[in-house]
């Protein structure tokens, strides 16, 4: 690993910041996403549309 990289590392938390507190929110979220945002599709809603429809709960 180079320096930067382990520097990157030493920056992020290593606990995983839980989203279940509020599903129904992420929920609508993506829905809303799906829905109006034309680079979303219901029938292929893949792992990167799902981060930038959590991102905004």
């Amino acid at each position: 690993m180079t320096a930067s990289g382990k520097a990157a590392t030493n920056k992020v938390p290593a606990v995983a910041n839980l989203l279940s507190e509020k599903p129904s929110e992420i929920a609508w979220n993506i829905n809303y996403h799906a829905k109006f945002n034309p680079h979303f599709s219901l029938f292929k809603f893949e792992p990167e549309q799902a981060f930038f429809a959590t991102a905004e709960s």
